[in-house]
């Protein structure tokens, strides 16, 4: 259980909780149902006492932001608090620091000395970290860890991998035990002046394209969306054409994966770009557009060189993008099978757009292709 900071939702486990906690609520569920679905989630026979903790405490947190404390969140919040257990353990961490960082920083630096990493004799490198290896187990700095007076708490740390630690060792340990303090003193001051209040949650707009692997669409390149102007008049109302390879449907809840999923649609953009509808019989032999390397610019020798080995791959987010779909009046002119393909989804050419930038992009990628062309002939 990672922790990153001071902050409840600094840590791993209040990332999660505090995303989860959004999505439940506007989607309808109960305060109490959500508390009832986390605990049978984050809790169980295996929790430490730290976690059950700081559990209670991120749960606090978020009923008292969201207005809708509940009497049992509440009673072990203040539980928490007023034993004190979260704070005595961050003080544990900085005992942690004090013993374990700077003797490892110590060993690090003594690794480094001397050994120099020649390309040309790989072995030779091998050989020379294996002999300073050796010579820093046998160094003060190991026997700094080995002290009879050593903290028990730091024995554990040491010997245990799976130990649930912190992760702001070195001076920020103590400048955030500090901070730590004021972040649970003002929840417990929240929790005391708690009043409840009704808030609305808006429902996340995920939705599902319903496209299938293999389907291929051709839509209009129109002028009012190419908000920079990258083309010029010659791009604007011709069709680009582009298949589904593949698509990736992404649970946005792990504690109710069927709520709803966050969709990636991979598509291939083919060499085409006319004023009239592809003939379906002609799409056979038409080639995929290839991948240039990217650089951020608008003129072809900003943009890169092209690789026609390798074919062109966009991801396509559809999130909030329901009535941006609508918009680009999509013509399906064939009807995909569905099934898996066996096209490997690896090093999209210029990453992820949104669903409105399908055009645009494809044409001003077709521009840069036809430069590149006429720069070859």
């Amino acid at each position: 259980m990672g922790q990153q900071g001071p902050d409840l939702f600094s840590s791993d486990i209040g990332y999660i909780m505090r995303n989860e906690y959004k999505f439940l609520l506007s989607f309808g569920y109960h305060p109490e149902d959500v508390l009832g679905f986390f605990k049978n989630y984050f809790l169980d026979e295996s929790s430490t006492k730290s976690e059950q903790n700081l559990f209670w405490l991120i749960m606090a947190r978020m009923q008292v932001n969201y207005g809708n404390l509940l009497e049992e969140v509440k009673q072990n919040a203040l539980k928490v608090i007023e034993s004190e257990e979260d704070i005595k353990q961050w003080e544990e961490y900085v005992i942690i620091e004090k013993h374990v960082n700077t003797p490892v920083k110590l060993i690090n630096e003594i690794n480094m000395t001397d050994v120099v990493f020649n390309p040309d004799n790989p072995e030779e490198f091998s050989a020379q970290f294996v002999r300073r290896f050796d010579e820093v187990k046998n160094s003060n700095a190991i026997n700094l860890l080995d002290q009879s007076n050593i903290p028990s708490l730091v024995k554990e740390y040491l010997n245990n991998d799976d130990f649930s630690k912190i992760e702001v060792f070195g001076e920020d340990a103590k400048k955030y035990l500090k901070k730590r303090k004021i972040v649970i003193q003002t929840l417990h001051s929240d929790i005391i002046d708690f009043e409840p209040q009704k808030k609305y949650f808006a429902k996340p707009n995920f939705f599902d394209p319903e496209w299938k692997i293999g389907d291929i669409y051709v839509s209009l390149v129109k002028k009012e969306n190419d908000k920079n102007q990258h083309l010029n008049e010659y791009y604007y109302d011709k069709y680009i054409m582009f298949e589904v390879v593949d698509i990736n449907r992404k649970p946005i809840s792990r504690i109710i994966p069927s709520l709803a999923a966050e969709v990636t649609v991979f598509i291939k953009p083919f060499m085409y770009l006319d004023d009239k509808l592809p003939n379906l019989k002609d799409i056979e032999e038409l080639e995929y557009t290839y991948k240039s390397r990217i650089n951020f610019g608008d003129t072809f020798e900003r943009l890169g060189k092209f690789d026609e080995s390798k074919q062109e791959i966009y991801g396509i987010f559809f999130y909030n993008s329901k009535r941006k779909l609508k918009k680009m009046d999509l013509i399906k002119i064939r009807d995909g099978s569905g099934t898996e393909s066996e096209q490997e989804i690896s090093g999209i050419g210029c990453g992820h757009i949104f669903v409105d930038r399908i055009n645009i992009t494809i044409a001003i990628h077709l521009k840069h292709l036809f430069e590149n062309q006429k720069k070859q002939n």
